[in-house]
């Protein structure tokens, strides 16, 4: 893969991602040990992870950050940018000079944000001379950003995917984020996702669970139910759940098999298999089924 994330495109940069890990940009023992977590990808974060008197000095080792990174072999690096404007101006142009693959834009609640910061993009990338084309990640973080979904997604084909940041969502809409509180919200950015046809990432509940390990396997089986393919991680522990989760089992693999075997042996347009009718819709998913092993 080209380091800009080109060879991938936007709808598909994210699409076998089921682990994407925050790390802090000012951290070179998390850095250097990255590829040990086994996550999918990696944000740089910019934003909620370092205090506002440390935003310069983790901007100013973005470049550092991201050649450390690339080094150790890892081909999906993301930087989560700040939410205010004066913040953000500095941060994307940081993020596009040390040759990130693509923004995560935090607490997005309309298209116009989408489209000024695409825009600028284009601006940067054309002063540096091209063959570097930066994708947008989209958190949607409140009520605002969850009634706007459909025009959000659709304001630039930068965007890859979005995910609802689960934390401010919560406090947004005066609730704690658990399962039950947070499903409806992650259903509405998954259909919309999958409207738009950009990956949707995450997972109802709280991404801060790390010692209830049996809690945030629940979270993650029902983001995987629902149709989610992977999930923002703060915790290694977390990667590796995430990564098992997100991957079809030597149950699920097998049954595909079978099905997509009968499909290529047939020409009727229903039959049975192990008990069970077949048709075209069945045969579509055994075959995504197969093309996630890995």
């Amino acid at each position: 893969m080209s380091q800009d994330g080109n060879s991938y495109g936007a709808k598909t940069f994210l699409a076998d991602a089921r682990s994407i890990m925050f790390l802090s940009p000012l951290s070179e023992k998390h850095l250097n040990k990255a590829p040990e977590t086994g996550a999918d990808a990696v944000i740089l974060d910019l934003e909620d992870a370092i205090a506002p008197d440390q935003k310069p000095a983790a901007r100013a080792a973005l470049k550092g950050a991201v050649a450390t990174l690339r080094g150790l072999g890892l081909k999906k690096i993301l930087v989560r940018v700040n939410a205010p404007w004066l913040l953000a101006i500095e941060d994307i142009a940081a993020a596009v000079e040390a040759g990130v693959d693509c923004l995560t834009v935090p607490k997005v609640e309309g298209a116009d944000r989408v489209s000024v910061i695409a825009q600028y993009l284009e601006e940067l990338e054309e002063q540096r001379g091209g063959g570097n084309r930066t994708l947008m990640f989209l958190q949607i973080e409140t009520a605002l950003g969850v009634e706007n979904l459909s025009t959000i997604l659709r304001a630039s084909d930068r965007v890859c995917g979005t995910m609802l940041g689960p934390e401010d969502f919560a406090k947004d809409m005066g609730h704690s984020p658990t399962i039950a509180a947070n499903d409806w919200a992650n259903i509405a950015v998954l259909n919309a996702a999958r409207a738009a046809g950009v990956t949707p990432i995450g997972f109802p509940g709280s991404i801060t669970i790390i010692r209830d390990m049996d809690l945030f396997r629940a979270q993650v089986e029902r983001a995987n139910e629902l149709g989610f393919r992977g999930a923002a991680v703060v915790h290694p522990a977390q990667a590796a759940m995430a990564n098992e989760v997100f991957s079809p089992s030597e149950a699920e693999i097998e049954e595909a098999k079978k099905i997509v075997a009968a499909a290529d042996a047939t020409t009727a347009g229903a039959y049975m298999v192990d008990g069970k009718m077949i048709d075209a819709p069945i045969v579509d998913r055994a075959r995504a089924t197969l093309a996630r092993v890995r």
